[in-house]
């Protein structure tokens, strides 16, 4: 069985900033708050089934990069 992978760069619908307030992550931040990550929102229509898959590489030292993947039956 063949799954199909989803170029998600060319779907992309915005990237929302999440910060901590007190202990819980929240979005939208507030001025003066430290973002700790991003909200990334995706258009997959017309797609009946496949493997998303999302990769990203830090801007700052030591460059790590992370992935992530679901498979939608």
């Amino acid at each position: 069985m063949s799954s199909k992978v989803w170029e998600v760069h060319s779907a992309s619908l915005g990237s929302t900033p999440v910060c901590i307030t007190g202990s819980s992550y929240s979005w939208p931040c507030n001025a003066g708050q430290t973002i700790v990550g991003f909200l990334r929102e995706y258009d997959l229509s017309g797609n009946q089934n496949g493997i998303f898959r999302y990769q990203n590489t830090s801007l700052n030292s030591p460059f790590n990069t992370l992935s992530v993947q679901i498979s939608i039956l």
